[in-house]
Parts: structure tokens; C-alpha cells; sequence
């Protein structure tokens, strides 16, 4: 998958192993909630991670104990 776009990174846990960020794939016409990890099963999921690290979205902002239910609503919703 092809990534144009990758905003708003965020520390997914308090152990800074996933960031939550707003991603927009050339193939898709929306932005997406993602969580990228280091050990994604797929390279693009890996190459958000490192993006993110690097700083190319911008810093990434510290990990918010009230955001893990907005982060997982907006996981329901994307598998639905």
C-alpha cells in the first residue's frame, strides 16, 4: 500500500511500542485511524512506525491513559 500522508502520531501505550496516527493511502478517499507497530505482519504498517519515529509527521505526542477508548472505537469501526 502506498501511504501519501501520515498526521496527528500519538504514543498508543505507555511502553512507546505503537503509535496511533491518522493515515491517508493513495488508494482509499478518506483518512484512516492507524496503529502502526514495529513488528506489523505487514512492511507498510512498519514503514508508518519508523515515518512516525523519525519525526516525518511531526513529534510524536505522549501516550493518554483516556484515549484507549476513542482509540478502540475507532478500531471496531474500522473492522466493521
Amino acid at each position: 500500500m502506498k501511504v501519501d500522508k501520515i498526521t496527528s502520531p500519538v504514543w498508543a501505550d505507555r511502553g512507546h511500542t505503537t503509535i496511533n496516527c491518522i493515515v491517508k493511502f493513495s488508494d482509499a478517499e478518506t483518512e484512516c485511524v492507524f496503529t502502526a507497530s514495529p513488528d506489523d505482519p505487514e512492511s507498510y504498517g512498519r514503514e508508518i512506525f519508523e515515518a512516525c519515529i523519525r519525526g516525518d509527521a511531526g513529534p510524536v505526542g505522549e501516550y493518554r491513559a483516556n484515549d484507549d477508548m476513542a482509540v478502540e472505537e475507532a478500531r471496531r469501526m474500522k473492522n466493521a
